[in-house]
C-alpha cells in the first residue's frame, strides 16, 4: 500500500473530539458577545441619561450621539453572537455528527468485508493443506489453490487500502465544510465591523465627535507646512545673501587693486615730469663765464630748484 496518511482510529476520535470542543467554543464565544452586547447596551443607557440632565449644556447633542453609538455596539455584537451561534456552533455541531455517522458506516462496511474475505482465505488454505498432504496430487488443482489464495490476499490488502483513503477524505471533507462556515462567518464580521467603521466618516452622523479633532489636525498640518515653507524661504535667502556678499567682496578686492596700481602709475609719470623739468630749469639757468654776478645767479637757480621740489605735487 502507497499511501501519504494513515487515518488510524485514534486519529478518527481526536477528530471528533475537536469538533466538539471547537462546538463548544463557540457556544461559549457567543454567550459572551450578548453579554458584551448587554454591557454596552448599559453604558449607552448611562450616557444617555447624562445627555438629558440639566448639566450637559452644549454638549448634550454629542453625548446623545456617543450613547447612540454604544447602541449600535452593543445591537452589532448581539447579531454576531447569534451569527456565530447560528452559522457556525450549530453547523459545527452537525459536521461532527455526518462525520461520525458515516466513519461509523464505513468502518462497519470494512469490518464486514474484512470478515468475509479472511474465512475465503481460511477456506482456500485448508483446501490447499488437503492438496498439499494427498498422496495423489493434482498439479492443476493445486496452482489454481495457490492463485486463488494469492487473489484472496491482494483483496484483503485492497480492502484496507480503501478503508483508509475513505477515512481520510471523510475527515478533509469535514474540515472543508468548517472552512466553509467559517468563510460565512468572517464575512458577517467584517460587514458587522465595517458598518461600525462606516459610522465614523465625515456626514454619517458622528461629526460632532469629530469636528474639532479634525479641525485641529488640519491647523496642526497646515502650520506645520507653512513652518517648512517659511524655512526653506529662509534657507534659500540665507544662500542668496551669502552669494551676494561673497561677489560684493571679491568686486571691492578687485577695484581697490586696480586703485592701488593706477595710483602708483600715476605717482610715476609725475616723479618722471618734474624731473624733466628741474633739469631744463638748471639748464637754462646755468652761471655765465664773467662778472661777479654769476654767482649770486647761479645760488639763486640753485635756491629756485630746490624750492621747486619741496613744493607739493598737483593732483593728476
Amino acid at each position: 500500500m502507497a499511501l501519504d496518511v494513515l487515518v488510524t482510529k485514534k486519529d478518527v476520535s481526536e477528530s471528533v473530539e475537536q469538533m466538539q470542543e471547537l462546538s463548544r467554543c463557540c457556544e461559549a464565544l457567543s454567550q459572551k458577545l450578548k453579554e458584551a452586547s448587554d454591557a454596552f447596551g448599559d453604558f449607552g443607557a448611562v450616557i444617555e441619561k447624562i445627555s438629558r440632565s440639566k448639566g450637559s449644556g452644549e454638549h448634550c447633542n454629542a453625548l446623545s450621539t456617543f450613547s447612540n453609538y454604544q447602541y449600535l455596539i452593543s445591537n452589532q455584537h448581539r447579531y454576531l453572537g447569534e451569527l456565530l451561534q447560528r452559522e457556525f456552533g450549530d453547523k459545527i455541531g452537525d459536521i461532527k455528527n455526518e462525520y461520525e455517522g458515516r466513519n461509523r458506516v464505513r468502518r462497519d462496511e470494512f469490518q464486514s468485508e474484512y470478515k468475509t474475505l479472511v474465512k475465503e482465505l481460511k477456506s482456500s488454505e485448508v483446501a490447499n493443506s488437503k492438496l498439499r498432504k494427498g498422496k495423489i496430487r493434482n498439479l492443476v488443482s493445486y496452482k489454481t489453490n495457490l492463485a486463488s489464495l494469492t487473489s484472496k490476499l491482494d483483496n484483503i490488502d485492497r480492502v484496507y487500502h480503501d478503508y483508509y483513503v475513505d477515512s481520510y477524505g471523510l475527515i478533509e471533507e469535514a474540515s472543508g465544510r468548517i472552512v466553509e462556515r467559517a468563510r460565512s462567518v468572517v464575512r458577517q464580521e467584517s460587514v458587522v465591523f465595517g458598518k461600525l467603521a462606516e459610522k465614523t466618516r465625515p456626514g454619517n452622523g458622528l461629526d460632532v465627535l469629530f469636528t474639532e479633532d479634525v479641525d485641529a489636525d488640519v491647523d496642526v498640518d497646515a502650520d506645520a507646512e507653512a513652518i517648512a515653507v517659511d524655512e526653506d524661504e529662509d534657507v534659500e535667502d540665507g544662500d542668496t545673501t551669502i552669494r551676494e556678499e561673497r561677489d560684493e567682496d571679491e568686486a571691492a578686492v578687485r577695484a581697490a587693486d586696480d586703485v592701488e596700481d593706477d595710483d602708483d602709475d600715476d605717482m610715476s609719470r609725475r616723479d618722471e615730469r618734474y624731473m624733466q623739468q628741474a633739469v631744463e630749469l638748471l639748464r637754462q639757468e646755468q652761471p655765465e663765464p664773467a662778472g661777479d654776478g654769476s654767482v649770486d645767479r647761479a645760488s639763486e637757480a640753485a635756491k629756485a630748484s630746490e624750492a621747486d621740489a619741496d613744493q607739493p605735487m598737483p593732483p593728476a
